[in-house]
């Protein structure tokens, strides 16, 4: 099964429900997720002076960020949309997405 991250939203990129913004965000917590780990991770082998062990960690923090950055990219992407539904009729709701 693929992870959220593999599938934020439908393929053309838009959100058209409220399942869909839940994968996206989904997706993003958990590259955001999957990232941070690593980093933590480079920065204990980097403690304990094991620099040729944090180093080898390039390849896999690119493809981390990478896939963070995409997802990111895709959820900004969204915003202009957004403008187009309708507004909550909570006020105090309306004051937090704007």
């Amino acid at each position: 099964m693929p992870s959220p991250a593999e599938t934020p939203v439908p393929a053309d990129g838009t959100i058209r429900n409220a399942a869909d913004a839940n994968r996206l965000l989904g997706a993003l917590a958990a590259a955001m997720d999957d990232l941070e780990g690593l980093l933590e991770r480079e920065a204990d082998l980097v403690r304990i002076g094991k620099l040729r062990a944090a180093g080898e960690l390039a390849g896999e923090k690119s493809v981390k960020a990478d896939a963070y950055v995409q997802i990111m990219l895709k959820a900004r992407a969204q915003r202009p949309r957004s403008a187009a539904l309708p507004r909550p009729r909570c006020t105090a709701c309306a004051s937090a997405i704007t």
